[in-house]
């Protein structure tokens, strides 16, 4: 999940599933990203950096002004997110809502939702349709099941153009640049919780799509900067 405002992923980076990019980050050349790690916004993660944690970490606070460093391995353990190569420079974890458990469950419970009325829905929708367009106006029953088998491919063509445009055109036009991140007015889960609304009608057809150039396409037009060779 890449949130649009002046993200950056590097070339050669990897970005796991449901790892969370807030506006102006900066993931570094060959950095990775591992799945349910939230970045906090303005956090730029060196070249060949690997940042991972469960449960979500919401916030990076690294003690007496320590920075990542590049190259090293970051993990969340007992006492937060630590160097391992320098187990002297520790970072402070604050969970979202102090429960990040319950913000993961709240979210996929919302996200599906979302699907079923984003996508499921209007899937259905739009192939009732067809069937019952083919036997209303064709000449006979193999006719109508001829435009049927045909016809299939158009509407998931159609449908899954109309997903992304969709996506797209709703979180410019309704949610803006994501520039003012958590203090948007909505408070810092709900923040989360609305760009997951958006990405759920895009996800499972970037799935079905399964294809880099689809994906990085639908992120830069989010607004994210992600260069040749990055992992989405």
């Amino acid at each position: 999940m890449v949130h649009g405002g002046g993200i950056h992923v590097g070339a050669g980076s990897a970005v796991f599933d449901r790892a969370v990019l807030q506006p102006e980050t900066h993931v570094g050349t060959g950095a990775v990203v591992g799945a349910l790690t939230l970045i906090k916004g303005g956090t730029s993660v060196p070249p060949g950096t690997t940042v991972f944690g469960t449960p979500l970490v919401s916030d990076l606070e690294a003690a007496s002004a320590a920075q990542l460093h590049e190259g090293n391995t970051y993990d969340k353990g007992v006492t937060g997110l630590v160097r391992q190569e320098d187990q002297a420079a520790v970072v402070k974890v604050r969970s979202l809502l102090n429960s990040s458990l319950w913000a993961v469950i709240w979210q996929d419970l919302a996200v599906l939702w979302c699907i079923w009325l984003l996508v499921g829905f209007p899937l259905v929708g739009m192939l009732m349709g067809l069937v019952y367009g083919a036997l209303l106006l064709a000449p006979s029953t193999l006719a109508a099941a001829v435009a049927v088998l045909l016809g299939v491919p158009v509407v998931m063509a159609c449908y899954t153009a109309l997903q992304l445009v969709v996506a797209v055109v709703f979180k410019w036009t309704v949610i803006g640049s994501f520039h003012e991140g958590p203090e948007y007015g909505l408070g810092e889960f709900k923040w989360l919780l609305v760009n997951a609304l958006v990405h759920a009608g895009a996800k499972p057809v970037l799935a079905l799509v399964d294809s880099f150039a689809v994906t990085r396409w639908f992120y830069v037009a989010m607004g994210a900067k992600v260069d040749a060779g990055a992992a989405i």
